[in-house]
């Protein structure tokens, strides 16, 4: 039997401008774009967690930080 998953709370924030953009963030732990956000800790409130992750993914690139993100860029959304 496979072993059972263990749930855990993610927060995130979409973000839009006026011309249809989305911003992405490129995590240097992930393949892929994506919006930014992260997991809730332990007594953390789902608000306090989407500020301190986009805070957190939106830093310049740091070699120290796995983290952070190593690109910033936007998508325009499609209507």
């Amino acid at each position: 039997m496979p072993p059972v998953a263990t749930p855990r709370v993610a927060a995130g924030a979409l973000f839009l401008n006026n011309e249809g953009h989305v911003l992405l963030v490129h995590p240097s732990y992930k393949k892929h774009w994506d919006i930014p956000g992260g997991y809730v800790e332990p007594g953390e409130s789902p608000r306090a967690a989407c500020i301190r992750e986009v805070e957190e993914r939106t830093r310049p690139h740091n070699p120290n930080r796995p983290d952070a993100a190593r690109g910033l860029g936007t998508r325009r959304e499609r209507r």
